[in-house]
């Protein structure tokens, strides 16, 4: 399983918590390359309602 994958498992994972998506969300973005980091912001956008990836942490 490569990065991008298991940071989709984790975000999936967590995806009932607001707050702790946020965490590993910003985690997964600062250890994917940039091409990874815009597949991952792509398919959550596509899997997650708004109010998931726009909460305040």
């Amino acid at each position: 399983m490569n990065q991008l994958e298991f940071y989709k498992t984790v975000l999936h994972k967590v995806s009932f918590d607001a707050v702790l998506f946020k965490k590993e969300y910003v985690k997964a973005l600062c250890d994917l390359s940039a091409s990874d980091k815009l597949k991952l912001m792509c398919w959550c956008n596509k899997e997650f309602p708004a109010s998931v990836l726009i909460q305040d942490a």
